[in-house]
């Protein structure tokens, strides 16, 4: 069996960000997930897009199997102290570890994933990712942030 894993990102719907900050998304605990629309703000979110809609075109024309993978943010130094944002889109080092684990041996033909750690604050949902892949994350960026994990 032959399987692509693409690192996409996030930001192919990272237009909902601001909308959603705007709303109050804490208050509301709004969750993007694998079913809206893509709304990419650069040529960067685009060109996932595009990744993503090659990988789609080959499992449907040829049966590659792809899965794609909404990637949150990832740092060398794997402290969501670095910037605020991080509290709501850190995915840590164990976590990207064990996803892509779980990736090559899940029984997923094609799927798009958010690949983001299980941070209190996060805005997108996860739940197809623990449901279809069996993804367990161990981390959540709040308690990093006020020390309360250590890892």
């Amino acid at each position: 069996m032959k399987r692509i894993i693409l690192a996409s990102s996030n930001q192919v719907t990272n237009g909902y960000e601001s909308f959603i900050n705007r709303l109050g998304w804490q208050e509301y605990k709004i969750m993007i997930n694998t079913r809206y629309p893509v709304w990419p703000v650069s040529y960067y979110g685009i060109s996932k897009v595009y990744g993503e809609a090659i990988a789609r075109f080959y499992y449907e024309t040829s049966g590659l199997e792809s899965i794609c993978l909404r990637i949150g943010s990832v740092s060398k130094a794997d402290d969501p102290k670095e910037y605020s944002r991080l509290l709501s889109t850190w995915f840590c080092h164990k976590d990207v570890a064990q996803l892509f684990k779980k990736n090559i041996i899940s029984n997923v033909s094609f799927g798009i994933y958010y690949a983001v750690s299980n941070n209190k604050d996060r805005f997108w949902d996860i739940s197809n990712t623990i449901h279809d892949l069996g993804y367990e994350s161990v981390c959540d960026a709040s308690l990093m942030y006020f020390g309360c994990l250590s890892l």
